[in-house]
């Protein structure tokens, strides 16, 4: 048998033919790539088009609350300052009585009924709502008697008269200067600023 002697050029020739016969394979796969690549798309696009809206549903979801978390808020401030205006409408009626010995058994509303209220120059029939010692006191001090009048003008009265009528006694009545939470916690955060000003030797 003749044997058959490989050039160079038969090699090109067989590499081309096999290159040729690759790139004919694959321009027959190429509708079925290009098939398959179009429904990967559409089923990329389909899945933004559903993410887009379920993210536009979550936006409006979270605007919704916002809503509603503004709302409660501005409603909860205006109860607390309601609570608060309630809180102070019964202590403006308040004035404290200092001084006075503390006994075991003792009825504040009557030393008050006894000692105090007939002191004040013709004195009207205040009307007391309660009476009570307030606090622990301090040392030998007893503590303060605390008063509610039923009305502001009964207050108003004694502490107009109280300074000429208490002349010479030794207790004397002071007005309540009991703060509500709220108050007593923004009086705090002014505190120190006031305090600053005040070292400045602004009044």
């Amino acid at each position: 048998m003749k044997k058959i002697k490989i050039t160079g050029n038969m090699l090109s020739i067989v590499s081309m033919q096999l290159q040729n016969a690759h790139l004919e394979n694959d321009r027959a796969q190429w509708p079925n790539f290009e098939s398959e690549l179009g429904k990967a798309l559409e089923f990329q696009v389909k899945r933004l088009d559903s993410l887009e809206i379920k993210m536009a549903a979550k936006i409006k979801e979270c605007e919704e609350l916002n809503h509603r978390v503004t709302h409660l808020a501005k409603a909860l401030n205006n109860t607390s300052s309601d609570t608060n205006k309630m809180e102070r409408m019964p202590r403006r009626n308040d004035f404290r009585v200092v001084g006075v010995p503390q006994y075991e058994g003792e009825d504040c509303e009557a030393i008050v009924k006894s000692t105090v209220t007939p002191l004040l120059p013709d004195a009207p029939n205040i009307s007391i709502e309660r009476c009570h010692r307030d606090g622990r006191g301090q040392g030998d001090r007893a503590p303060h008697i605390l008063v509610r009048c039923h009305s502001f003008k009964d207050k108003v009265f004694v502490m107009t008269n109280r300074r000429t009528a208490l002349v010479g006694q030794t207790f004397f009545i002071v007005d309540d200067d009991d703060l509500t939470k709220i108050d007593l916690t923004e009086k705090k955060k002014w505190s120190t600023q006031v305090k600053n000003l005040y070292d400045q030797g602004t009044k």
